[in-house]
């Protein structure tokens, strides 16, 4: 967590913790070196800080781990010609999406130093579990005050929180009850610094987080700027501009992972290349699991940056991993789920297929028990780029030579022999394949401590067999 003093929130010292909420900070920053690490704080070179969201129950487990989180937003370039400390951080990070000078992969091949970033750090506010806020609001259905609709409609069940007839606040920092005003007539005290006269909220973030007008078609207040945001009638909400050049219509439903209602939401939501919706939290907690493939219909989930980012990662996986030779005689049928392509490949021990076709990880086995002719077919006339690798003598002593750095490499294999306690040959393949697959190493002492894990695993089973 990082103080306060140097952000723009109302300030929570000396407050009871019941008014307390902790918050999302953006870190706005660059770095001085050409090939410094985004994810070394040390190296940050920090431009702005504000508040960007308040943790809640329902993703604050998510949230806190997107903090890890570094995002590439825009080139420094960019930043010094369109005064990037005085334009509100939001509104030029819209203007720059909708820059058709740049592509989405503007950051290719461009050193370190010369790109914005956006990190993010824990901090501590006053309000709400959904705003940054020094006020309650009064329901004039039922009478009582809550920190927002959202409060009165997570408890509130037989009406909803009527917020265009909101008259009444309740100053959280002196209990004074007052019309709806950004300050509080008594103890003079901020409670908040954004407002609309139709929806009549009261919170307190500024224009670097949220830049917020009102759509009558919405008939809400929506994050963005007008200029560069369009209504479209058919999906039932805005967008910006360039993507409406572009989108495919369909309304506004709910996330497809944890159905909530995404009319309604206060949390970045957005489609998949599916198609289908989903929150950002939903989205991030996915990828975390190591599930790549859209819960509804089972194409690839990444998108934009992470499209590459994951693709390599399963890449890596592919390259690491050795099929287990009793998977050798025979092949498998699998079907892409992008593209709909049908191959033959050998039955991976993690389920990873490359679709020659796509260019994707993601695919799933349709049928067992192909001839493997098919197989061997299929290599001579696709050529695929990436290879499943074969449980080989030759295989394996190239991934001990390329995984053992910390002794020479014409002793690597001796070495490695005299560990294991037998040759790597042909005859002991299956032992070998275990070890590669299951017990990842990357140095000699790694190693030995892998080939003993290996060993005690074999007779823990062997125990449990008896």
């Amino acid at each position: 967590m990082i103080a306060n003093q140097h952000i723009n929130v109302l300030d929570p010292s000396g407050q009871p913790d019941h008014i307390k909420n902790d918050i999302i900070i953006s870190v706005v920053f660059k770095l001085n070196g050409p090939n410094d690490s985004r994810f070394d704080k040390t190296k940050w070179q920090i431009l702005k800080q504000f508040a960007s969201e308040v943790i809640c129950k329902e993703f604050g487990i998510q949230q806190r781990k997107q903090c890890s989180n570094v995002y590439r937003k825009l080139p420094l370039k960019y930043w010094e010609q369109n005064n990037g400390m005085l334009v509100p951080f939001k509104k030029l990070v819209q203007m720059f999406e909708e820059d058709d000078n740049y592509s989405e992969n503007w950051f290719e091949n461009m050193p370190q130093n010369e790109q914005i970033y956006q990190g993010f750090e824990i901090g501590q506010s006053v309000g709400c579990e959904h705003y940054i806020t020094g006020c309650e609001l009064k329901c004039e259905t039922c009478g009582e005050f809550y920190g927002c609709r959202r409060c009165h409609d997570d408890i509130v069940s037989d009406h909803q929180f009527p917020r265009e007839k909101t008259q009444t606040i309740r100053c959280l920092f002196c209990q004074k009850e007052q019309p709806l005003s950004l300050k509080c007539e008594q103890c003079q005290r901020v409670l908040g610094c954004q407002t609309c006269p139709i929806c009549k909220y009261v919170q307190y973030f500024t224009d670097d987080a949220k830049l917020v007008y009102h759509c009558n078609s919405c008939k809400a207040c929506n994050i963005g700027t007008r200029e560069f945001s369009v209504h479209c009638d058919t999906c039932g909400t805005c967008m910006s501009k360039k993507f409406h050049k572009t989108h495919l219509c369909q309304s506004v439903g709910d996330c497809c992972v944890c159905l909530g209602d995404l009319r309604d939401t206060k949390y970045v939501w957005f489609r998949l290349g599916c198609g289908h919706q989903i929150h950002e939290s939903c989205y991030d907690a996915l990828l975390d699991q190591s599930q790549f493939k859209c819960p509804v219909c089972r194409k690839f989930l990444p998108i934009g940056e992470d499209i590459g980012i994951i693709g390599r990662h399963l890449q890596q996986i592919n390259k690491m991993t050795v099929i287990y030779p009793e998977q050798t005689h025979t092949a498998v049928k699998v079907e892409c789920w992008d593209c709909g392509n049908v191959f033959p490949q050998l039955e991976h021990p993690f389920g990873i297929y490359y679709c020659n076709k796509c260019k994707l990880f993601n695919c799933s086995i349709k049928d067992r028990f192909i001839d493997l002719q098919d197989y061997m077919a299929y290599l001579v006339i696709e050529n695929p780029i990436e290879r499943q690798n074969l449980p080989t003598p030759e295989y394996f002593k190239n991934h001990f030579i390329n995984n053992i750095h910390d002794i020479q490499e014409n002793e690597v294999i001796l070495e490695v022999e005299q560990v294991l306690g037998f040759s790597i040959d042909y005859q002991n393949v299956d032992q070998l394949a275990i070890l590669i697959n299951q017990f990842p190493f990357h140095s000699f002492q790694e190693f030995k401590m892998c080939y003993k894990k290996l060993i005690q695993f074999q007779a823990n089973q062997q125990n449990e067999d008896e």
